[in-house]
């Protein structure tokens, strides 16, 4: 049974204050929250969790409010909704002696310049990174003792998007994302440098050496430098050990560099076959014109050959916008009795001039481009990735330097049989039902376009 905050006695609530052009993010944001167990209100999901919405917003936040949450933008510094709302809590705040019933979250990176003078001795969360921002605010949230009666919040979250016959209680073969790691170098060797290393000496090694830089003229590398590094840096050797014997390598946990290089080999290896580095560079993605037709031909799950496109454009009500296949890399050693690397695919947004998109407008297209892919289009996907790095006999060796050193990975990837298995065809069809008409002459399946294989 739901108690209202009002029968409760105390205020309860979260209030999401925003724009209409930011709701991308704050459909986010009440997801996650409400998955976090907080219960939270939002226009955007009005019976989200069995909550009705006010019929008087005032008095909602006057009464109901624990904290009101405004995800401060451009756009909402001067839309009469946003502006009242931020008003109205500032002044609550005034009145109950709470420094922080008003929690603003800068989205576009505002200066305090650009901030009334009311906000100016406000302190926001920097939000134009939403996982790390959000990761900020519920630390806040946990500092101020916000309520979370909400026990099944990840189920309410799951159920705004997805009908009730999602899954099927039948048995389902899941390929994961990951991949094992087979076989390290036993030894990792410190160089040094005959001077010091600039930073564009070290993007420059980035593309052809995995190695961790410690300081400006000493790196780590389970393999010796290319010889034209060798030339113009005059890398010498200078020691070394057996990294899995010891527990720290020049200060850092010897299992975190080994992990670290190698994330930089497999990355190396993306880079050899032609995709770039995106925004922030822990983005790879496959730029236009690389691959011929901006096809990626591999062999699927079933063991037959088959092809996906590495990207296309689509357009929205806003105009068109154009999208690449990429894939950032984390190594982990939680998933088995060894590293396991993550093939985590992603999707790189820009706009027809191939300038990056800002953080929610790039959410938003995401969304919109993959939101009919389930498993099977995942799936591709990761293969077509794991295809990127393999050599012409199918297997993932990588180099490590000049002295042959290599790291080995598994020829498949990680999978398991799970119950329930996904009801696909209802979420297709939810999907279909809420998606834009793709471009004229476009695959309705987003650049998917199995040869002999279909979905099990």
């Amino acid at each position: 049974m739901t108690i209202s905050a009002s029968e409760a006695g105390a205020p309860e609530h979260l209030f999401i204050s925003y724009a209409t052009e930011d709701a991308a993010a704050a459909d986010w944001l009440t997801l996650r929250l409400t998955a976090a167990g907080y219960r939270v209100w939002c226009d955007r999901f009005k019976l989200l969790g069995g909550e009705p919405w006010p019929k008087d917003i005032d008095v909602a936040i006057k009464k109901d409010t624990f904290r009101l949450v405004h995800l401060l933008s451009r756009h909402s510094l001067h839309k009469p909704n946003p502006e009242k709302e931020r008003e109205l809590a500032l002044a609550i705040g005034r009145e109950r002696k709470i420094p922080d019933f008003l929690i603003p979250l800068n989205l576009d990176r505002l200066p305090p310049s650009e901030l009334p003078w009311r906000l100016s001795d406000v302190n926001y969360i920097a939000f134009d990174r939403w996982a790390v921002g959000f990761g900020q605010l519920l630390r806040k949230l946990e500092s101020i003792r916000a309520p979370r009666p909400l026990v099944n919040g990840g189920s309410i979250a799951a159920s705004a998007y997805l009908p009730r016959n999602s899954t099927i209680p039948e048995p389902e073969r899941v390929f994961s994302n990951c991949i094992l790691v087979e076989r390290t170098p036993p030894a990792i060797r410190r160089y040094r440098a005959s001077r010091p290393i600039r930073i564009d000496d070290r993007e420059a090694l980035e593309a052809i050496w995995p190695f961790r830089q410690n300081d400006e003229r000493h790196v780590l590398a389970f393999g010796a430098p290319p010889e034209l590094a060798e030339s113009e840096l005059g890398f010498a050797p200078a020691g070394g050990t057996l990294w899995e014997e010891v527990d720290r390598i020049d200060g850092a946990f010897s299992r975190d560099v080994a992990s670290e290089l190698i994330r930089k080999a497999i990355a190396i290896r993306f880079l050899e076959r032609g995709m770039r580095r995106g925004p922030g560079r822990d983005l790879l993605f496959v730029p236009h014109g690389v691959l011929g037709a901006d096809r990626l031909t591999f062999v699927g799950y079933t063991g037959k050959p088959t092809h996906i496109q590495s990207g296309g454009e689509r357009r929205l009500r806003s105009g068109t916008y154009r999208y690449r296949l990429g894939v950032s890399v984390r190594v982990r050693r939680d998933l088995a009795d060894r590293f396991a690397v993550v093939l985590r695919p992603r999707l790189h947004i820009t706009d027809e001039a191939d300038k990056p998109l800002e953080p929610n407008a790039a959410f938003v297209r995401r969304k919109h481009v993959a939101r009919s892919w389930f498993n099977h289009e995942w799936s591709l996907r990761i293969l077509a990735l794991r295809s990127l790095l393999q050599d012409d006999s199918g297997a993932i060796e990588l180099s490590c330097g000049t002295g042959g050193e290599t790291i080995l990975l598994s020829d498949s990837l990680l999978e398991a049989n799970v119950v329930p298995r996904i009801n696909e065809e209802a979420l297709l069809a939810l999907g279909h039902a809420e998606a834009d008409p793709p471009l004229a002459g476009e695959d309705e399946a987003e650049g998917v376009a199995a040869l002999e294989e279909h979905a099990p």
